[in-house]
């Protein structure tokens, strides 16, 4: 029995959602006094499309032990409902038929992956991933949810509803007890397939060749380089730190020592299977990037330098250099040159007698206002300390100080930045600790550079 009043309140008319059971369920979870969206945030990053084949996670793919399988697909053959980035440590769970306890947690693999519109993706901010996904497959939560769907023939929860729905901490040392027993229960799922695929394989390659080349490849030395290295470089990732690498052969319930792993490092570097990214990173990029010759802007300026201004000290790049990867061909582009504060005003003449466009660093007001006049700019910046000079600004500094002048200057949109990192990123080697270095001394934080493409 229920009032009107709350009946219209609910804006439900079935009696299963009135049932007195519910109500003590509702009052042993207390009552909504702290809900899902209390310990967990909705992440709303749409995905945007792609040319490259990406990541998609489909709710058919959703495992009993809260796993998600992955689906490698082409950007061309993006379904409609792939909707959702999703990051590693987040919770999904299905808004379809939530009764099945469709709940998964994403892994370090699966970061930056795309989900269905299907799933709710939740962000957890006060309790652990592990516990978010314990607790959405209770099935008295599961069985919550349902009373909230609508329709009968494709029954959905609402996206507020779930959010809506109570929340009961268990206590923290029941917390750490489920985040253990969830983390080793991974482990050794992932040992016990990662075992079963190369016992297969092994019986494979002793049919087709002998039992000393199977041998070889249970030893795990063949089977990390033939099959784990590719996995490890997957679409949209070109770079792995030594730290992921040796992490992911003992997933593989492989035991190396660290110097064993390093010493293969080596030698499949000198094979061609990987390629070095800087001090302990990794790239399966074989062609570093090299910077572009024949740029006007930059030729014209060091030839005036060098006649005018044979000792000074100075760096120097240009958003020329970076033409190739921009997503929309731009007309306007500014020259970076960065030289003793001293220098400032003869270069700036000796410049404008040669008849280029020149600002000299900009800052505050001139910096709001400023707009790339022309089809190419002249920009003096002081040189920071200990700066190599009489060169061109390696590819990793010119990105960080292209960040730098864009949230300075405006010379670019975030996004836009972002598609030329990535685009420039996923076709040419970088050196990820220089590009980091760089970032720490600019006072930027490097992942703001490093998410557009790891």
């Amino acid at each position: 029995m229920k009032r009107a009043s709350e009946v219209i309140d609910a804006s439900r008319f079935d009696a299963e959602f009135f049932h007195p059971r519910i109500d003590d369920l509702f009052d042993h979870l207390g009552n909504r006094r702290q809900t899902i969206a209390d310990v967990a945030r909705l992440r709303k990053q749409r995905f945007g499309g792609t040319r490259s084949a990406f990541n998609y996670l489909e709710i058919g793919a959703v495992s009993g032990d809260g796993l998600v399988g992955d689906s490698i697909i082409d950007g061309d053959e993006a379904p409609s409902r792939a909707t959702w980035r999703v990051h590693a440590g987040d919770v999904v769970t299905s808004t379809v038929r939530p009764i099945r306890g469709l709940t998964a947690m994403i892994e370090e693999h699966q970061e930056n992956a795309v989900a269905s519109s299907g799933f709710a993706v939740l962000e957890p901010r006060k309790v652990s991933p592990e516990l978010l996904l314990c607790y959405l497959k209770l099935p008295v939560i599961c069985e919550l949810m349902d009373l909230h769907t609508s329709a009968s023939m494709y029954p959905a929860i609402s996206v507020p509803d779930i959010l809506n729905l109570p929340f009961k901490h268990p206590g923290e040392e029941a917390e750490r007890e489920i985040v253990e027993l969830v983390r080793e229960a991974r482990e050794k799922r992932r040992h016990s397939k990662s075992l079963l695929e190369r016992a297969k394989r092994a019986v494979e390659i002793a049919i087709e060749e002998d039992e000393e080349t199977a041998m070889a490849y249970l030893d795990g030395k063949h089977y990390v380089a033939d099959e784990l290295l590719p996995k490890l470089f997957g679409p949209g990732r070109h770079y792995v730190d030594l730290e992921t690498i040796q992490r992911t052969i003992e997933a593989e319930a492989i035991h190396y020592e660290p110097e064993t792993v390093r010493r293969y490092l080596h030698q499949w570097e000198g094979e061609g299977r990987i390629h070095g990214a800087g001090r302990g990173w990794f790239s399966d990029l074989p062609v570093p990037f090299e910077p572009a010759e024949g740029i006007a802007s930059i030729d014209a300026v060091e030839r005036l330098l060098a006649e005018d201004f044979p000792f000074l000290e100075h760096t120097i790049w240009s958003t020329k250099e970076l033409t190739a990867w921009f997503h929309h061909l731009p007309t306007r582009h500014a020259t970076f040159l960065r030289i003793d504060r001293d220098a400032f005003e003869p270069v700036a003449d000796a410049l404008r007698q040669a008849g280029h466009r020149v600002v000299v660093h900009p800052l505050g007001e001139m910096a709001k206002k400023f707009t790339l006049e022309g089809e190419d700019t002249v920009i003096l910046r002081p040189r920071l300390a200990s700066e190599q000079d009489g060169r061109r600004s390696s590819i990793e500094h010119t990105l960080v100080d292209l960040l730098h002048e864009t949230r300075k200057l405006g010379i670019l949109e975030g996004a836009e930045y972002r598609e030329v990192v990535r685009n420039l990123a996923t076709s040419r080697r970088l050196q990820i600790p220089a590009l980091k270095r760089y970032a720490a001394r600019r006072k930027i934080e490097p992942a703001d550079i490093l998410d557009a493409f790891l």
